[in-house]
């Protein structure tokens, strides 16, 4: 049986959990493989003829590579598939959203990078939470 599941456990699962991060939900939840994403950075880990696949991201790569990411599974098992894409196109589609422009220039930065700025997100979330504290006294 398959899992398809955004995210099992709190927080992100990388690559390098130990194995018992992957292993106890799947038994727990009676299956094979889980497929999940969450930290947009593709991985599989195998467990003799069990196995855990994060399927990566289209759109918000965190990987250094700003091609979608998927998963193909084939009788060889999953395998981690790079899929060139308009990033361009995706980028010019947040100016249409209702975002202040120093977001949709960070977020078309990691589209186009496949890479996330904490730094620069955290700057922002900053600004924008002193923001909105000093709008709700007015």
């Amino acid at each position: 049986d398959s899992w398809f599941v955004h995210s099992f456990a709190a927080g992100y699962v990388s690559a390098e959990a130990p194995d018992s991060v992957f292993l106890g939900p799947l038994q727990r939840e009676g299956a094979d493989c889980v497929f999940f994403g969450h930290s947009h950075i593709p991985f599989v880990r195998r467990f003799g003829a069990r196995f855990a696949a994060n399927v990566g991201s289209v759109g918000q790569p965190r990987d250094g590579d700003p091609c979608a990411s998927c998963i193909l599974l084939s009788e060889r098992g999953p395998e981690i598939r790079r899929i060139a894409y308009d990033v361009e196109a995706a980028v010019r589609a947040l100016d249409g959203l209702p975002l202040p422009a120093e977001w949709r220039t960070l977020w078309g930065d990691f589209c186009r990078q496949g890479v996330v700025d904490g730094s620069r997100v955290k700057r922002l979330e900053d600004r924008y939470a002193i923001e909105a504290a000093v709008e709700s006294t007015n």
